[in-house]
């Protein structure tokens, strides 16, 4: 049932409480009780970006002395507040696995009935990890996103991560 559509009548239950499946949609992200969650990897500082499977991505020094990735994610049919966002991310070549990065941020509306979160820094050296080897390489990106109801949607993409730093 779309939220939009449903009248107030519809949303509460006899005694004035609100239904179950009204209180797990938003009017903006989640708007249709039971449909698949939809998550897509993507990048981008300033606003999210798709990304293609082997895209380049700069690697920035950060200004506290990490190495990082600009990502982003865009969804549907999850809570934009209150939702976990992690990303995660193994090299398949040195086997090197990045520390997971967790944030709990409000999605922004965007076309197409979806919702995207952008200017991630997901730092490649975080927990002592060699950034260095990486430089170059494949790296295999996954973005989990699981909101306040227990849904869950993920994607992952292999990216190339570019041969030097900038």
């Amino acid at each position: 049932m779309n939220v939009d559509a449903m009248s107030h009548d519809d949303a509460m239950s006899h005694d004035g409480a609100m239904s179950d499946d009204a209180a797990q949609l938003d009017r903006t992200c989640k708007t249709t009780a039971g449909a698949s969650p939809v998550v897509t990897v993507g990048w981008g500082q300033a606003d999210y970006l798709p990304l293609t499977d082997l895209q380049t991505l700069d690697v920035e020094a950060g200004p506290q002395g990490g190495h990082h990735i600009w990502l982003a994610v865009r969804m549907k049919n999850l809570l934009g507040s209150g939702s976990r966002t992690t990303l995660e991310a193994t090299s398949p070549s040195t086997g090197a696995v990045i520390s997971p990065f967790d944030v709990i941020f409000t999605y922004e509306p965007a076309d197409g009935g979806y919702c995207k979160l952008y200017g991630l820094r997901f730092q490649l050296d975080a927990d002592g990890v060699d950034y260095v080897p990486l430089l170059g390489k494949e790296l295999d990106v996954t973005a989990t996103v699981t909101d306040r109801s227990g849904d869950t949607g993920r994607d992952s993409r292999r990216v190339q991560l570019a041969a030097a730093i900038r």
